[in-house]
């Protein structure tokens, strides 16, 4: 089990690490660098759905339980923060002049943490980590 958590914690900071290596460059690089991101339609919105989700699956299964400001952090409580650090960095390239605002790209990273928190907190709620479904799906 302590193995398992700190795998878990372990991944959680990497893709930590990887968000913000990518939000960074994306700042101080030049834009171009991400151009093939933008070059097919729907790679930039995919992008932000799983980079964003799979950093939300791997801090709510990590960081389960955690207390943070006192406060004992839950999926759902990990999920609330999640949205509200996106959301100000998106929000902030409206005064980054190398950055773009984009609501779809808003909207994709809230789906991302949703639909991977909540199958983070499914994941840990059966216990043992398994993914496999239960006999009695309303158990």
């Amino acid at each position: 089990m302590q193995v398992r958590i700190r795998r878990d914690r372990w991944w959680a900071g990497v893709w930590i690490a990887l968000i913000a290596s990518i939000s960074l460059s994306a700042t101080w690089l030049q834009p171009a660098l991400f151009a093939w991101a933008n070059s097919t339609p729907g790679v930039d919105k995919l992008a932000h759905f799983l980079l964003i989700g799979g950093m939300s699956y791997w801090i709510v299964r990590g960081l389960h339980g955690v207390t943070l400001c006192g406060v004992v952090m839950h999926p759902w409580r990990w999920s609330a923060v999640i949205v509200v650090v996106v959301s100000a960095d998106e929000l902030s390239q409206l005064w980054i002049a190398t950055r773009n605002f984009s609501l779809l790209d808003l909207a994709a990273n809230v789906g991302g943490v949703l639909v991977f928190s909540a199958w983070a907190a499914r994941w840990r709620s059966r216990g043992d980590g398994s993914s496999r479904p239960r006999a009695d799906p309303l158990s």
